[in-house]
């Protein structure tokens, strides 16, 4: 059951779709082993919370997040990530009062948890929340130094808040990071499409389009992957392969209306239909 916890949190942090998919499976493997393995039960919460949420996976991944984030909580209420879990359930089904008090309540037990902190600023994203964001991604940055997705994710939110220096500052640390990860592991194409948003707000365009290019021969279909070339090319001048791009995307709207990345694109009669009404997020 452990082996295939261990499996389940490698494909867990890469956050692709087919990613997510295995990580579910494989968590899923390691709770029917060991019904009593609440870190197998948290896997599986946040596996299938993340696919109801940002990959299109509905109603019924998002019940199974919300079965699996009880189970995780029932089982070990000391633990941390089982109430990290259990906050982002409750986003996907856009529960953000009780999924903010289940983040508060993970981090009174572990201020430090990534998951608690980096969950919870995504939930803040969709809640337009933006200088909390920003703070939580970066207490999730000092807490992990090697991760590249919080600096990154912080340099948006210091964009929209019109802080530029820190902007840039964080752009420039996530990007640090983001290059010893594809040098570590090249075929990560997350690393390749939020590294390639990076180098667009640090002024290197070319070398942006050429790390969209690698996300892309990576893994085309990839929602996240299409999602941040997307902003790539919003965020280069290019808006008829943004919105190629974001056509039929499974993105929630209280993400994408947070999003400077796409501030080009706004005034373009199809950003309307761009993304998934959060309504309709578990339909």
């Amino acid at each position: 059951a452990y082996e295939y916890y261990l499996r389940g949190r490698g494909y867990l942090m890469t956050h692709g779709t087919q990613q997510m998919e295995y990580a579910a499976s494989m968590f899923k493997k390691a709770v029917t082993l060991d019904p009593r393995f609440a870190r197998a039960w948290a896997g599986l919460a946040a596996a299938k919370a993340s696919l109801a949420i940002y990959h299109g996976g509905g109603a019924d991944a998002a019940s199974v997040a919300e079965e699996a984030s009880r189970k995780a909580v029932s089982l070990s209420p000391e633990r941390a990530d089982s109430h990290a879990v259990r906050g982002l359930a409750l986003l996907a089904s856009n529960s953000f009062k009780d999924a903010g008090r289940s983040f508060d309540k993970a981090l009174s037990v572990n201020p430090n948890n990534f998951d608690a902190l980096y969950y919870y600023a995504r939930a803040c994203v969709h809640e337009g929340q933006i200088s909390k964001a920003a703070a939580l991604f970066e207490r999730g940055a000092a807490v992990s130094p090697e991760d590249y997705e919080c600096p990154l994710l912080a340099s948006s939110m210091y964009e929209k808040l019109g802080d530029r220096d820190r902007a840039q500052d964080a752009a420039r640390r996530g990007l640090v990071n983001a290059r010893q990860h594809v040098e570590d592991f090249p075929d990560n194409h997350r690393a390749y499409d939020m590294g390639a948003c990076a180098l667009v707000k640090l002024g290197n365009t070319r070398e942006a389009l050429v790390w969209a290019e690698k996300a892309r021969a990576l893994s085309p279909t990839d929602v996240g992957t299409r999602y941040n070339l997307a902003c790539v090319y919003a965020q280069t001048g290019e808006a008829e392969k943004a919105f190629e791009c974001l056509e039929g995307l499974p993105i929630p709207r209280s993400w994408i209306e947070n999003d400077n990345d796409l501030d080009s694109l706004r005034d373009d009669p199809r950003y309307a239909t761009v993304g998934r009404p959060d309504a309709e997020q578990r339909s």
